[in-house]
């Protein structure tokens, strides 16, 4: 084994996944897939229980339609991640899921004491933490590299065209919330 694998062995993390080391463009963009994971993850499972909310009439989590703000503002921030390495999108997924987390608990007490809710935000957290790491590091790192071909399985997009991405889902969201006003007060008057 030479020198050069016995430092980068010191150098990982023992704390794996959880907190990775973020010294590379490839350690940081997996930091930020990881981050565009955990939206997606929360997002989809948000998204299945306002369906499941909406079809049973229930109020599990007291999670409803209102909801589908979050759901789409994560969608957005996880296309920003994987595709942009946007800091302002891992930083907006941080914020929209912890608030999210904070009213749960807030409005539903039931929900403030369950261990496993915790824990597993406690995890979804650290995911998100480490999206808002990796864009750091990358964005830094891709400065330093500017005029270097990029690693194998390195990839970015232009951030020109995020603007495009924030004015679609922008768009969506307005849409959706439009036709959802549009049923409520068609529902309201018969």
């Amino acid at each position: 084994m030479s020198d050069q694998d016995t430092s980068s062995k010191q150098k990982k993390s023992n704390w794996g996944w959880f907190w990775p080391t973020i010294d590379s463009l490839g350690s940081a963009q997996s930091a930020t897939n990881y981050a565009a994971g955990v939206a997606i993850f929360t997002s989809t499972v948000s998204l299945l229980l306002i369906v499941y909310n909406t079809a049973t009439g229930s109020n599990l989590f007291q999670i409803d339609l209102w909801a589908l703000i979050d759901v789409f503002i994560m969608f957005g921030c996880a296309a920003a991640l994987y595709w942009y390495k946007s800091r302002l999108a891992a930083i907006v997924a941080l914020i929209v899921f912890v608030a999210g987390q904070v009213l749960i608990r807030i409005e539903n007490p039931k929900m403030a004491g369950a261990t496993g809710g915790i824990i597993i935000a406690i995890f979804l957290v650290a995911g998100l933490i480490n999206g808002v790491r990796g864009t750091f590091a990358f964005q830094r790192m891709m400065k330093l590299h500017q005029d270097k071909p990029l690693p194998e399985g390195v990839h970015v997009r232009v951030p020109g065209g995020a603007m495009k991405v924030v004015l679609i889902v922008c768009a969506t969201i307005a849409v959706i919330l439009i036709s959802f006003a549009m049923v409520g007060l068609m529902m309201g008057e018969s």
